[in-house]
């Protein structure tokens, strides 16, 4: 007889909060801020709400875990050090991907997000963070300081590239994921050209 193998508490712990951030990844595309209670939460990750909250106190609390996530995500991609593509190239493909996620709904569901009390101020302290990182890589490629003009001001066009897209959407646009897709595209390719000027 094979034995299961052993599962250690902060092991278990782990992966119970890594299932109700997953979890409330989902909810919020779907359903936007508003509409994700820490009950939907707890039901989607097949957890009672009770665990819910040995691990997050309030929706504030799990929203920031979700934010820290996101942003480890995106730190992995840009320090791995076997990777070939560009900071832009990295930064781009998440972005797309992330388009890619949000359904009929879901562009709405992430504007009402973004202006959402209880989601804004979180939002911004890791947008701020997110420019830092990207900040340092793009100084890398571009051969200066990060807090030199040229990297900052792409890494807040980068950041907020995707935002100004979804804000700038008509409803026909935001229906088709072509259309959608082909305006990030656009805003991508005048931040890359404001990249080739730097480095001209």
């Amino acid at each position: 007889m094979t034995s299961k193998p052993y599962t250690s508490r902060a092991e278990k712990k782990q992966r119970t909060r890594k299932a109700l951030i997953d979890a409330a990844a989902d909810l919020l595309a779907s359903n936007g801020i508003r509409g994700t209670t820490l009950e939907a939460v707890a039901d989607r990750a097949g957890l009672h709400v009770q665990t819910l909250y040995r691990h997050f106190s309030n929706k504030g609390e799990l929203f920031a875990a979700l934010e820290e996530s996101l942003f480890l995500e995106q730190k992995a991609l840009l320090e791995d050090s076997e990777r070939e593509a560009s900071t832009m190239e990295v930064r781009y493909g998440m972005d797309v991907a992330n388009l890619r996620s949000l359904h009929q709904d879901g562009v709405k569901n992430a504007l009402v997000s973004l202006t959402d009390p209880e989601w804004a101020g979180v939002h911004m302290l890791s947008s701020y963070r997110y420019e830092d990182l990207l900040s340092e890589h793009l100084a890398r490629e571009l051969g200066c300081e990060p807090n030199d003009p040229e990297p900052r001001l792409l890494a807040a066009m980068l950041q907020w590239g995707a935002t100004s897209v979804l804000r700038s959407m008509d409803d026909a646009t935001a229906r088709s994921e072509e259309a959608m897709l082909a305006l990030y595209k656009r805003t991508f390719d005048l931040i890359a050209e404001v990249q080739e000027s730097f480095a001209r």
